[in-house]
């Protein structure tokens, strides 16, 4: 990140963009701001990525804000802005990180990988796994555990088996663990991006389970499926699961989860 997110300005002009992430406007005025303050590139970014969302003329004519050549103009110039500057702006630390809409992603292909959409400036969705964006029970951690009571039953009722390789393999994964340093837990990625970013919707890959009857709009979500996220979507819910329109259930899914990050966040 460069040093003009820290100027106190900046910091507000961007919460004010957080706390209503559909207000268009608040973005242009945050995109004046750096204008002002010596990051053209980054303002035009904003502008061309919320242009981008307009309706689109076609060839026949149809009447909208951009006329079709305008668009690819503009998705040129997006994509060149991104490639050059997305690593200074967004960091480095994404498994996959987008510029545009979801459709152009690699989800399907790449599951368990959380993938970032940089969409009108920012980024404005995050697909993945639960583990990835709430954190979870640490492997690392737990293999150690494995191999600690895998040693000590042959140590304990073995003997004369010689346990020193499984004793150098739990000492080369630690201490302390690299993966959650110690604490047993990895840290989510939710809560950071909801403090730099107006995310507006998380698509958690497992979260709902689709119908398998082709063409069905239904799915199903459990506790297992959603984790920490289950009773902040579905606080009624009976027995740990709920049935209903899958896309609805993502709805619900995708609200708690950014509800849960800044609560996290609060808290932190």
């Amino acid at each position: 990140m460069t040093s003009y997110t820290s100027h106190p300005d900046y910091r507000h002009l961007l919460a004010a963009v957080i706390a209503q992430p559909a207000d268009d406007v608040r973005r242009l005025v945050l995109a004046d701001w750096l204008d002002e303050h010596g990051q053209p590139e980054r303002a035009e970014f904003i502008r061309v990525q919320i242009e981008l969302v307009k309706p689109v003329s076609s060839l026949r004519g149809t009447s909208s804000p951009i006329p079709l050549h305008r668009f690819y103009v503009m998705q040129d110039r997006q994509r060149e802005i991104f490639n050059r500057y997305a690593t200074t702006w967004f960091g480095g630390s994404w498994a996959v990180l987008v510029c545009g809409d979801p459709e152009e992603d690699s989800t399907a292909t790449f599951p368990d990988l959380g993938h970032a959409f940089a969409t009108r400036g920012f980024i404005g969705q995050w697909h993945g796994p639960l583990a990835a964006w709430c954190g979870a029970a640490c492997g690392r951690c737990a293999r150690r555990r494995r191999m600690a009571a895998q040693i000590e039953r042959l140590e304990g009722e073995e003997a004369g088996v010689d346990a020193s390789g499984l004793a150098e393999d739990l000492m080369a994964i630690g201490p302390p663990c690299p993966a959650c340093n110690g604490a047993g837990r990895t840290t989510g990625i939710g809560p950071a991006v909801v403090r730099s970013h107006p995310v507006e919707r998380v698509v958690l890959v497992g979260a709902v389970g689709r119908s398998r009857v082709p063409g069905s709009p239904f799915g199903a979500a459990t506790r297992e499926s959603c984790g920490p996220l289950f009773d902040e979507a579905f606080p009624k819910a009976i027995g740990g699961r709920i049935e209903g329109n899958a896309d609805i259930l993502d709805g619900v899914i995708s609200a708690a989860a950014i509800a849960w990050a800044k609560s996290q966040e609060v808290r932190a």
